[in-house]
């Protein structure tokens, strides 16, 4: 099911126990990749096109777009808590 992006922290074991493609990638909602692994992919009304990407996440949602290697997720929450310092928790 579709995710806020301030659930990524949960994403790279999602990848893990959830119906990928031939190339590792999860995907909800409509994508086109090319040259593509191990990646994450939730989308909203928009397509997502990528091209050579490796483990990355794409979330995006109808107020915000999120790109982030697999890798840093744990780094999202310091983006969270910056949302809600400046008083944008309305994005998450």
């Amino acid at each position: 099911g579709s995710f806020g992006w301030d659930d990524v922290g949960s994403w790279p074991s999602l990848r893990r126990v959830a119906k990928t493609d031939t190339n590792g990638n999860y995907r909800d909602g409509d994508t086109v990749t090319i040259a593509t692994k191990n990646c994450v992919f939730s989308g909203g009304k928009k397509l997502i096109a990528a091209v050579g990407l490796e483990n990355i996440i794409v979330v995006d949602t109808d107020d915000a777009l999120l790109v982030c290697d697999m890798d840093s997720a744990q780094n999202v929450k310091k983006i969270t808590e910056l949302l809600r310092e400046q008083g944008r928790g309305e994005l998450l």
